[in-house]
C-alpha cells in the first residue's frame, strides 16, 4: 500500500526547460548590453563553464549551482565577480517569473492529502533554490518534507538518495511512490531501491511500459490505486 508520494521537482512539477531558457536569455542580454557579447558568444562561454563545473563537482549538488557557474564564466572571460552575482540574480529572477505548476497538479495533491498520504520532494539541487521554486509554484505547503542532494550528499539515481527519501517519509521503500520526468535518474533509480515509480511524460515518450507512465496528473489517483 502506498503511504507516501515523492515528487522530483524540475521537469516534473513545472516546465524546467522553458524557465531555464528564459533565465539564460536574461543573462545573455545583460552581457550584450554590458560587454557587447553575441548570443553565440554567451552560449559558448556558458557551456564551457557548465562542463568545467560538472567535471569538478560531478555527482554533487554544487554541480548545479548557477552562481558557481557564472563565477567560472566570469573568471575565464575577464569579468568581475560582481558580474557573476548580477548574472545569477538575473537568471533566477527571470526563471522564477516564468514557472507555473503543470495542469491538474494542485488537484492531484489535494486528492493525496484527502486520502491521508504524505507528500515529499526528492531532487538533485541545492536546497535554498528548490524551496524558492516550490513557494513560487504555490506548492510548498503541500510537502511534508523536501530532500535535496545537497542534504543527502548523494544524487539520483544513487540508492543512498532514495534510501534517505524513505527515511524522511518514515516508510518502507515499497510504501513509497516516486514520480519524476527522467527514466534513469528517477524511475529506474527508485525501482532499484525497492520503491514504486512513475515517469511523468505528457507526450508519452520515455518508456514503452504503460504501467510506469503518467501522462497527466489528472490520472494520478487511478495510477496510485493500480500501483497499490
Amino acid at each position: 500500500m502506498i503511504r507516501t508520494v515523492i515528487f522530483d521537482i524540475d521537469g516534473t512539477l513545472y516546465n524546467y526547460g522553458s524557465a531555464h531558457k528564459d533565465g539564460l536569455a536574461a543573462v545573455s542580454e545583460y552581457l550584450r548590453k554590458k560587454e557587447g557579447w553575441s548570443n553565440e558568444q554567451f552560449s559558448q562561454a556558458y557551456q564551457t563553464a557548465f562542463d568545467a563545473l560538472n567535471r569538478q563537482a560531478k555527482g554533487t549538488a554544487a554541480s548545479h549551482n548557477r552562481l558557481i557557474r557564472f563565477s567560472m564564466l566570469a573568471s575565464e572571460n575577464g569579468l568581475r565577480e560582481s558580474d557573476a552575482l548580477a548574472m545569477d540574480e538575473l537568471y533566477w529572477e527571470e526563471f522564477m517569473r516564468n514557472i507555473s505548476p503543470f495542469p491538474f497538479l494542485r488537484e492531484a495533491m489535494d486528492d493525496l492529502k484527502e486520502a491521508g498520504l504524505k507528500i515529499g520532494a526528492g531532487t538533485n539541487m541545492t536546497a535554498y533554490v528548490q524551496y524558492l521554486k516550490l513557494r513560487k509554484l504555490g506548492l510548498l505547503d503541500y510537502f511534508d518534507f523536501v530532500l535535496t542532494s545537497e542534504e543527502a550528499l548523494e544524487e539520483k539515481p544513487r540508492e543512498g538518495f532514495f534510501r534517505r527519501c524513505c527515511e524522511r517519509a518514515e516508510c518502507l521503500p515499497h510504501e513509497c511512490l516516486f514520480i519524476g520526468d527522467e527514466m534513469e535518474k528517477d524511475v529506474i533509480g527508485a525501482l532499484r531501491s525497492g520503491m514504486h515509480a512513475l515517469l511523468y511524460s505528457p507526450d508519452g515518450t520515455g518508456t514503452e511500459d504503460s504501467s510506469l507512465l503518467l501522462r497527466s496528473y489528472g490520472d494520478l489517483a487511478e495510477k496510485i490505486r493500480i500501483t497499490a
